[in-house]
């Protein structure tokens, strides 16, 4: 464990016989500020995803996860999973759909509901897709609050 070095001011500065505090060297502060900065990005960047897959196994697993999905022309189904750090805290979630031109603009496609348990930290709905195209999913609680976003890409035979 590396000890953290404390400037003593007035042996730098000469005797002043004015009372200073004892600070940690700026070569100590800046490097445990950058690792407790990485832990946090670390941390929240994992903390909450969605995922999306072609169904969800009997344990809450995704099964063939992918970005990219073919649909024929009847369209075709896929599964969004959203895993979340802890507990959702609410009985219901909103995935909010939107189809991402070319110039990266959204458009307002459709909106689902689903019904859940506060305590799920993992779930999923089935979703029918008829049109190709790239698309942004948004997913919040029943407070509007954000819990995750991704993007997925449908394609047609």
């Amino acid at each position: 464990m590396k000890s953290i070095k404390y400037v003593n001011h007035d042996l730098l500065n000469g005797a002043t016989g004015k009372l200073q505090s004892k600070l940690p060297s700026a070569n100590c502060r800046l490097p445990t500020l950058f690792i407790i900065l990485f832990i946090l990005i670390a941390t929240a960047s994992q903390a909450q995803r969605i995922s999306f897959c072609e169904k969800v196994d009997e344990k809450g697993n995704p099964v063939n996860a992918s970005k990219t999905f073919s649909i024929n022309k009847k369209g075709g189904f896929l599964s969004f999973h959203v895993t979340l750090p802890a507990e959702v805290g609410h009985p219901s979630v909103t995935y909010d759909l939107f189809l991402v031109d070319s110039l990266g603009t959204e458009h307002y496609d459709n909106t689902f509901r689903q019904a859940v348990e506060p305590t799920n930290m993992i779930f999923w709905k089935q979703i029918d897709f008829y049109h190709p195209g790239k698309y942004r999913v948004y997913v919040y609680d029943d407070f509007d609050k954000f819990l995750c976003a991704g993007e997925l890409t449908v394609v047609m035979k």
